[in-house]
């Protein structure tokens, strides 16, 4: 098995990433709640909140940690800076 090479997640990358958040949540019962699993286009709303985060983190330079197996994303951390002057 190769080794796992953590970086920042290049904004060309975006689409593979939504793809994996989008897989990791779907089953999620937090946000099932939140975006109301039993109503019709709830894979729709998850997909737009998950995009909406990954924008938010791209827009504001907070950093998103992708984990890569060879060239395969398998996995996402995002970072908070708590930044004191």
């Amino acid at each position: 098995m190769s080794e796992v090479r953590l970086a920042p997640l290049p904004a060309a990358q975006a689409d593979m990433a939504l793809a994996l958040l989008d897989a990791a949540f779907a089953d999620d019962p937090s946000l099932g709640w939140y975006l109301m699993r039993e109503r019709p286009g709830f894979g729709a709303r998850r997909r737009a909140y998950l995009q909406a985060y990954l924008a938010f983190h791209r827009d504001n330079r907070l950093p998103v940690l992708a984990a890569w197996r060879g060239s395969a994303l398998c996995g996402l951390k995002r970072s908070h800076c708590s930044c004191q002057a």
